[in-house]
């Protein structure tokens, strides 16, 4: 028969508890339970100075990098990182030191130095924490105060963003939808840069962007399962903000694929499965996914999602979330004004341009979108850019831009898009 082993310990070890089977979990078994979390500042520095202790003992540090391991200014700068990153950071300085050894660069002997491991923080970045260079990308340059529409939207993100759970506070769960009226309104900047000021101020842990890029995964229930890990990683930090960008083909269904796609007559189709998917992350408030996970009930969550369709009251996307804010496309002659002198002149548009462009947007009763108008400018910016002579520069600018605007198509970035009446 079986016989009993005495004295023996059974450790297991995963990044992913909510797979295990319970019946491995319960008494008897795998009984006790130990959540690792990620260290704080002073765990960190204890893990660098781990690391580098040989390089310390045989010298091999130099001195600047020695006061920031010393005076926990390099732990400071790791915030989200797991131990196994910060070995692999100390790794990847000691690579740049190496790599000047190598080329013959290195005056100071190949001590790795803080300039290595400030490199090496470009190089290696934690799983969790931000992602503001994904953000950055898609709001360069930040949010132009157009009108008092804008201002509310942004007044209205900045509300939510800031709604951090304070200890003893019950969990807080946001979602919020930015609808444009059309594509190109600036939909997916605005939820950029109010990510990026979450994180700035320090109301949010975690933040990430998802598009339909990364959930191209398998079938309806790969891509069903993809968004429901999104979520599951999202919730593990206090407070976290995902982005989900283009949610229309996020939540794209196939036409062909029969009873699996939810379509009306103004709408795109959609798969049911990733609708129902959604709904179901959406109405559940933020909870341990696992017996292995801490205590989640003062966790803050906020989903905020783009689209560049109308999101009329009773369409699909717009019953998925709490709240649901239009951005529209610019008209009036003093908005046009504001972004082209805001985002456009900085960089090169002459400041004569400003007026006639705006006054004939407005004078034709047209209207345009954020990112075509600031095409347009970059258009007439590029076809001046040889020319000398400010006069010749202006012409050549306003040249352009009224092109531009003449060839716009009235069913694109020159169309006014509303909620159709059924």
């Amino acid at each position: 028969g079986v016989v009993q082993a005495g004295n023996l310990l059974v450790i297991a070890l995963t990044n992913r508890p909510e797979l295990i089977d319970e019946a491995l979990l319960r008494p008897g078994r795998l009984e006790v339970h130990l959540s690792v979390s990620l260290p704080d500042e002073l765990g960190r520095g204890q893990i660098l100075g781990i690391h580098t202790a040989t390089m310390r003992r045989e010298g091999a540090l130099s001195e600047d990098a020695i006061q920031a391991l010393d005076k926990g200014t390099l732990a400071k700068k790791t915030e989200y990182f797991s131990g196994a990153e910060l070995a692999g950071l100390v790794r990847s300085a000691a690579s740049f030191a190496l790599a000047r050894t190598v080329t013959g660069d290195a005056l100071d002997g190949g001590v790795v130095s803080a300039g290595d491991f400030e490199a090496a923080l470009l190089e290696v970045t934690p799983a969790m924490g931000h992602r503001d260079s994904s953000f950055l990308e898609r709001c360069p340059l930040g949010i132009v105060p157009v009108n008092d529409n804008f201002d509310r939207i942004r007044r209205e993100l900045m509300r939510v963003t800031s709604s951090r759970c304070a200890e003893g506070q019950t969990a807080q769960f946001h979602s919020v939808l930015l609808a444009g009226v059309g594509p190109g309104t600036g939909v997916t900047a605005l939820a950029s840069w109010a990510a990026l000021e979450a994180s700035k101020a320090g109301s949010v842990d975690y933040a990430r962007i998802v598009t339909a890029l990364d959930l191209l995964v398998g079938g309806e229930d790969a891509r069903c399962g993809c968004l429901v890990d999104t979520f599951r990683e999202a919730q593990k930090m206090p407070a976290s903000l995902l982005v989900l960008d283009d949610i229309d083909r996020i939540l794209a269904g196939s036409v062909s694929s029969g009873g699996g796609v939810d379509t009306s007559l103004y709408e795109c189709a959609y798969s049911a499965p990733a609708v129902a998917t959604l709904r179901a992350l959406l109405r559940s408030p933020p909870k341990a996914l696992s017996a292995f996970e801490a205590d989640t009930s003062d966790r803050t969550f906020i989903v905020i999602a783009t689209t560049s369709r109308p999101a009329c009251p009773g369409s699909v996307l717009h019953d998925l979330f709490e709240e649901t804010h239009m951005v529209p496309v610019l008209n009036a002659e003093e908005d046009v004004s504001k972004v082209l002198r805001a985002a456009a002149c900085p960089r090169g548009l002459s400041e004569a341009v400003v007026g006639p462009a705006a006054a004939c947007i407005s004078r034709n009763g047209e209207s345009i979108s954020m990112k075509s108008l600031l095409r347009f400018a970059d258009n007439a910016i590029a076809a001046s850019r040889d020319v000398i002579v400010p006069a010749e520069k202006e012409a050549l600018q306003l040249q352009s831009l009224m092109a531009n605007l003449e060839d716009c198509s009235a069913e694109h970035s020159l169309s006014v898009t509303v909620c159709p009446t059924p």
